[in-house]
């Protein structure tokens, strides 16, 4: 019974410790240090780009990155020499090698020094080739994609305007329309559904074409009244990762008053707006950071 009790004392200190350092929220029944939850220190702070704390934004933004991908592994000057490490990884290479150059020997030698060299050439060539055109395509794949068109709200014309992709910034707001593919991760600020909701279609992401329902956030500024200008909050949320389902902060909105985030009010990258007419959301996560680039990097 003293060793029960001794098992049950420790995971609850291991708990407590976790909750410190990030999102755990403990079940019900353990105790916690804080009603609330923590808030890790390697949190990611989302300001809007045309709003009041501007100073603060250009401090903050400088540490994000854009929105542009590049999913390509080579470039000019690094081609060969990567290519070749790479190649020189598979045992079958690094055997034709070693026979080719334990032919160079003049005791082995049993052909020609260079008739030797020439299979082993020849692979090399053609796998070069191979993943040369595969890189090509790659990097024709990332230019149309980063050169995508998506309204943008301006803050010196105080409307939306088109910009591509690869210029959209973390702060932004982003305003689509239905069957419009999300440019980055987006949290959902206003939709034009009376009851504040938005579809989206994931296929893109897990093949799945049922839709999926995203939530406004709970006392934002919903309503045919919205608009940027107005949106003084802060958001606090965790840094990028790949769990395409866990989305964890909050935000802001006025002096103490701060309102939950989680997945539902996320728009996904590369998801697609389903039968609704309208929606506007701020970028929290852009390019490589967001959930969907980070899954594909993670599962290559």
């Amino acid at each position: 019974m003293e060793r029960f009790q001794w098992v049950r004392h420790r995971c609850r200190q291991l708990l407590a410790i976790d909750s410190e350092r990030g999102w755990y929220s403990p079940p019900d029944g353990l105790p916690s240090k804080s009603s609330p939850q923590k808030v890790s220190a390697r949190r990611r702070t989302v300001l809007a780009r045309h709003g009041p704390h501007q100073e603060e934004y250009e401090a903050v933004s400088k540490k994000y990155k854009g929105n542009s991908i590049c999913t390509t592994k080579y470039s000019l000057l690094t081609f060969i020499p990567m290519n070749l490490f790479q190649q020189f990884h598979r045992a079958a290479n690094l055997y034709f090698l070693f026979l080719a150059l334990l032919n160079w020997v003049p005791i082995v030698e049993a052909f020609e020094k260079e008739i030797t060299m020439i299979p082993l050439l020849v692979v090399l060539t053609v796998i070069g080739i191979k993943d040369a055109l595969e890189d090509y395509r790659r990097y024709l794949f990332d230019k149309k994609v980063n050169n995508n068109l998506v309204r943008v709200f301006c803050g010196k014309q105080k409307s939306y305007i088109d910009r591509c992709w690869k210029d959209v910034r973390v702060g932004d707001f982003v305003r689509l329309s239905c069957n419009e593919i999300i440019p980055a991760d987006l949290l959902l600020l206003y939709s034009s559904d009376p009851r504040g909701v938005c579809y989206i279609e994931t296929a893109n992401l897990d093949g799945e074409t049922n839709l999926k329902l995203r939530q406004v956030v709970s006392g934002s500024l919903q309503g045919a009244d919205f608009t940027p200008e107005s949106f003084h909050s802060r958001i606090e949320c965790e840094n990028p990762n790949n769990d395409l389902s866990r989305f964890k902060g909050y935000i802001e909105q006025s002096g103490e008053v701060r309102v939950g985030l989680n997945s539902s009010n996320l728009l996904l990258r590369s998801c697609t707006i389903r039968n609704t007419e309208t929606v506007v959301g701020i970028v929290v996560y852009a390019g490589e950071t967001t959930r969907s680039v980070k899954t594909n990097f993670a599962e290559q």
